[in-house]
C-alpha cells in the first residue's frame, strides 16, 4: 500500500534552499469510527458471518483488512469524515508551500490512515510513509 523508498533531501530541494527552516508539524488523527458510533460499535456493523456492513453514509465502504474484528474496538479506523478531514489537511499544506521531507505516524490505523490521507492532498501519496 505505501511505497518504502526514501525521498532524500536532494530530490526535495527543501535543504537547497537558502531560506529553509527545519519545522515539525505534529497533527492529530481524524474523526474515528468508536468515538462517533460509540462502544460496541463492531458489534453493530459486522453480521454474524463477520461481514463489515456499513449502515451510515459516515461510515467508510470498506475497512482494513484483519483477522479478528474486535480488533477494531482497540485500534478503530477513521469515518468518512476523518478520511475528508486529513485530505483537507494535506491540501492546505500543499497550497501554503509547506514542504514534506518525511511523514512519521504511530502504528494505529487511524494514524496510518490520516497520514495517508495528508500526503495524499498534498499529492504526495508515494511519498515514504515511516511508521513508528
Amino acid at each position: 500500500m505505501y511505497n518504502s523508498d526514501y525521498l532524500t533531501s536532494e530530490e526535495s530541494d527543501y535543504y537547497g534552499q537558502s531560506n529553509a527552516t527545519l519545522r515539525f508539524i505534529i497533527i492529530r488523527h481524524g474523526e474515528r469510527m468508536d468515538v462517533t458510533y460509540g462502544p460496541g460499535w463492531t458489534q453493530r456493523v459486522f453480521n454474524y458471518t463477520g461481514q463489515y456492513v456499513p449502515y451510515d453514509g459516515n461510515m467508510p465502504p470498506a475497512l482494513p483488512y484483519r483477522v479478528n474484528v474486535f480488533d477494531y474496538e482497540v485500534d478503530t479506523p477513521l469515518t468518512m469524515n476523518g478520511l475528508k478531514q486529513s485530505w483537507n489537511v494535506g491540501n492546505t499544506l500543499a497550497r501554503n508551500d509547506l514542504p514534506v521531507v518525511a511523514c512519521y505516524a504511530s502504528p494505529a490505523i487511524r494514524s496510518i490512515q490520516t497520514a495517508d490521507q495528508i500526503l495524499n492532498g498534498m499529492g504526495r501519496r508515494g511519498m515514504c510513509l515511516l511508521v513508528v
